[in-house]
């Protein structure tokens, strides 16, 4: 008699793991950032095992690099996976002016 287990996984891969080399992130960008679309690109800049997802989070600014640009750092800082430690920590903080992130260091 055959028995079959039922194996769940005690976690959820990532993204980012289930992707070949070829189709990350990362990979994409520096073989061809003209091809990339916006989650892509923010996910090179994000980084880490979630960046898919963190990328993912910004859709609420509905995919416009713009509206991105012109957020407050508040807004992004909310984005699920980046918060305010992440975000400043990361080299987001590139793709803002000079001053937005005064205020981030007042916030901590």
């Amino acid at each position: 008699m055959e028995t079959q287990l039922n194996f769940t996984p005690a976690y959820k891969p990532t993204k980012l793991k289930t992707l070949p080399l070829r189709d990350q992130p990362a990979y994409r960008v520096t073989t061809n950032a003209n091809g990339c679309n916006l989650a892509e690109l923010l996910a090179a800049v994000v980084g880490g095992a979630q960046q898919i997802e963190v990328a993912e989070g910004c859709y609420p600014f509905g995919g416009d690099i713009q509206r991105i640009y012109k957020a407050n750092v508040a807004e992004i800082a909310q984005v699920h996976g980046i918060g305010s430690k992440r975000l400043y920590a990361s080299r987001l903080p590139l793709l803002w002016p000079s001053g937005c992130m005064s205020q981030l260091e007042k916030d901590q």
